[in-house]
Order: structure tokens, then sequence, then C-alpha cells
């Protein structure tokens, strides 16, 4: 998923640090305490990155890599995506209370690796490119 992320940026002109899913985990912003989940967030883990797609039918956008499944992207309900995960408000919790995340395959029948607590995070989307915008002349 970030080398997905990184060819649209590419082709947009948008500037991005984030190169794969190791340097998001370790520079990405977590998701605080504070904070409610949005679009466009990301959850990440090695070997696997999903964007929070709809909040409101909990979809989730993601690319198992080739390790854990087919290395093509998805679009899937959460519960087809992780095992006991039903809502995004499952997911914001088990991130909070520090529990380990299960991914599943993508029939969604099958655990095929699980992430451990502080192995997996919820990352802040966060537009890199702000810093690069200059103001329209007039």
């Amino acid at each position: 998923m970030p080398e997905l992320r990184w060819m649209a940026e590419r082709v947009c002109n948008v500037p991005s640090f984030i190169k794969n899913t190791t340097t998001l985990f370790r520079l990405g912003k977590r998701l605080a305490d504070n904070e409610p989940l949005e679009e466009c967030d990301l959850i990440c883990a090695k070997g696997y990155m999903g964007t929070v797609f709809s909040l409101d039918e909990n979809l989730v956008v993601d690319i198992k890599n080739y390790t854990h499944n087919d290395g093509f992207a998805h679009l899937e309900p959460l519960s087809k995506t992780f095992k006991d995960i039903e809502t995004y408000d499952d997911l914001v919790r088990t991130y909070r209370t520090g529990q380990s995340l299960q991914l599943l395959d993508r029939t969604g029948t099958r655990v095929i690796v699980t992430f451990e607590a502080g192995q997996w995070a919820l990352i802040k989307f966060s537009p890199e490119y702000r810093a690069y915008m200059v103001p329209a002349s007039s």
C-alpha cells in the first residue's frame, strides 16, 4: 500500500518521505488518546498498511504483501480483514487498550499473521505536501 500511495503522490507531484511501512510505522504520527479516527487515516504494521475508507460502512482499502497474501489491493469490510473487529470503534478500542491485531486472509476465514501490541499502529493521515504549497500569484 505505501507503494500505491507513493505512486499516486508522484503522479500528482506531491512530495512525501514515506516510502514503505517501516518508515511509516517509525515516523508516522500515532493516533492520540483524544483524537478521533478519520477517513484516510492509516492502519500500519510490518508488511501491512490499510487506509480507513469509510467509517460509516467500516470499509478498509489495503494491500497484504505477498508473504501475507496475494499482493493485490482490496476494499473490504473490517470484519473480513481483522479477526473479531467489526467496526472502527472496535479497532480503536483494540489499539488503545494495547491488544494484538489478527490479520485475516483474503477470504476472511484464516488468520495469516498476528501483530502484537506495539507492532501495529493507527497513524494519522498527514498530507506532507502542505509544507511545499506555494501561494498562487495574483
